[in-house]
């Protein structure tokens, strides 16, 4: 697409040896918004602390073990004038998830490296045991490892897709990752994890857990598995911050508390998909849009500050 990215600055990548923060960022299901919370914390851990900051595409590295290989006939659903209920089927059926291309197309990384040499593809580089530690792909204060479109059905999925296998490779390589990739703080994006050997896994290795709510009911049912093993996790003495995210004026609070019997969650407002449609023309993160700040900026600050 013929985008225009424009850089707000010149920037620099300063190197820091210090001890490192791993974030992980977990949704009750596909949609809830883990990347749109990741991202943002990513740029305000940047932006506010000016710390080093990496961020992980974890999710969409995951996603497609032990997933079904048919294709799916949208065409079937009858969305009238709908779209939402298109959407909807896409999101929970497709196996590439609704941001097919991933954060490397929708942030336009083609064009914001162009002239600044090869993005690295620190997945590839990792599974092939090559040093991480000097790869950075720097831009907007942060350091990203994201999936390429180039080699996403091959290198990543591999070739057993059923295979548990090949699933724990994966778990692996993210763990070094997390270990080795520059950054202070590391923001990794696994989305909607439900299986429970795998999120036990992923728990274990992580410092702090940022768990993402979709109140609508049928999404708070069908996470129900994950979000109590996260509830387990935090009861050992492990830190976990609470984010329900869409909040609306149709979510009934009271049944929402019952449900969940958290004390203490940070909530931020549904936003129109215009701004995010915008947003991503722009090439920009979700955040860093002003009419999007001005609506949810406040309660990305008090989440920054739960975490901090």
């Amino acid at each position: 697409m013929e985008r225009v990215f424009i850089r707000d600055k010149i920037e620099q990548y300063n190197v820091e040896k210090i001890h490192k923060q791993k974030i992980g960022v977990i949704s009750n299901c596909c949609g809830a918004g883990a990347t749109f919370i990741s991202t943002g914390i990513a740029f305000l851990l940047s932006r506010i602390d000016k710390t080093s900051v990496a961020y992980v595409e974890a999710g969409e590295y995951l996603k497609n073990d032990n997933s079904k290989t048919e294709t799916y006939d949208y065409s079937k659903v009858l969305v009238a004038d709908n779209t939402d209920i298109y959407d909807d089927y896409r999101r929970e059926n497709s196996k590439y998830s609704f941001i097919s291309n991933g954060l490397y197309s929708s942030l336009a990384m083609d064009k914001r490296f162009c002239l600044r040499g090869e993005f690295k593809d620190i997945f590839t580089d990792t599974e092939a045991g090559i040093n991480i530690r000097n790869d950075i792909n720097y831009d907007d204060g942060i350091n990203w490892v994201l999936v390429l479109e180039s080699n996403k059905r091959e290198a990543f999925y591999g070739i057993d897709k059923t295979s548990k296998a090949v699933c724990q490779n994966k778990v692996i390589t993210l763990m070094k990752i997390a270990n080795n990739i520059r950054g202070q703080n590391i923001i990794i994006d696994y989305g909607a994890i439900q299986k429970g050997k795998l999120l036990n896994d992923i728990l274990s290795e992580m410092d702090q857990v940022v768990y993402v709510i979709d109140p609508m009911p049928s999404k708070l049912i069908a996470g129900y598995e994950s979000f109590i093993k996260v509830k387990q996790w935090e009861m050992q003495g492990n830190k976990v911050t609470y984010v329900v995210n869409k909040m609306n004026n149709a979510v009934n609070k009271r049944e929402l508390v019952n449900y969940l019997k958290i004390k203490k969650t940070i909530e931020i407002d549904a936003i129109g998909v215009e701004h995010f449609y915008e947003a991503e023309y722009r090439c920009k993160i979700p955040l860093m849009d002003k009419k999007i700040y001005k609506e949810v900026g406040m309660s990305f600050e008090k989440l920054h500050k739960a975490i901090t």
